[in-house]
């Protein structure tokens, strides 16, 4: 299955980026998390750098515009 990258990865629970990964998650989707700050959710690195990720269907954002 292709993965959805998340791009405003956190690892808040309480902020959107970190509730459509655990949607996702739960629906059995594989995600890549890419974010500002250092750290995981649910059990995936959050990335600090964009990489060259194969087989990535969807990309999320969560940013603020000023961003």
């Amino acid at each position: 299955m292709k993965r959805t990258l998340i791009i405003g990865a956190t690892a808040n629970p309480t902020r959107y980026a970190y509730l459509a990964a655990q949607k996702l998650r739960n629906y059995g989707h594989p995600i890549l998390l890419l974010g500002r700050r250092k750290g995981s959710a649910l059990g995936e690195e959050i990335h600090l750098e964009k990489t060259d990720w194969e087989d990535v269907d969807t990309v999320t954002l969560y940013i603020n515009p000023s961003h």
